[in-house]
């Protein structure tokens, strides 16, 4: 059995438009609320604002990468490790400041600053390259049911 099912397309891309639908109403309605209740806090009101839209940014690159040209995904390989980066350093900011001692709160950070910088070497310094995967070789590890 092939792993990439062809045979009703136009029904998977409808299910995948509904389900990003679906999100993206109950990303808007949960980020609307927390500011809300929180509009006294500006600090609160930033960490939602820079979430919610890192989060709406984030599915048309990550969208824009399956469909890229080799050449081409250099860039949004970029954006993508930025915006992942942000949301990172923005919710070790929120974790580390609710830290009971200085000493946990640094190493929330290095926590933090290990997995930006380690993307960085990983996505963006080393050479891109396709990985192409044998499905005979792993056909018997995966079970596909429908």
């Amino acid at each position: 059995m092939d792993l990439r099912d062809d045979t009703q397309p136009a029904a998977a891309g409808i299910r995948v438009i509904r389900f990003l639908g679906a999100s993206f109403i109950v990303l808007t309605i949960s980020a609307s609320t927390a500011m809300y209740r929180r509009s006294d806090d500006p600090a609160t009101v930033l960490f939602v604002v820079v979430s919610y839209v890192a989060a709406l940014l984030l599915v048309p690159c990550v969208h824009a990468y399956g469909r890229a040209t080799p050449a081409g995904k250099g860039r949004i390989r970029a954006a993508v490790w930025f915006l992942c980066s942000l949301f990172i350093l923005v919710y070790a900011r929120r974790v580390a400041a609710m830290a009971p001692h200085w000493s946990i709160s640094l190493l929330i950070w290095a926590i933090s600053a290990a997995a930006p910088v380690s993307g960085f070497l990983g996505l963006l310094l080393r050479p891109a390259r396709d990985v192409l995967i044998d499905v005979q070789k792993i056909k018997h590890y995966v079970v596909l049911e429908r």
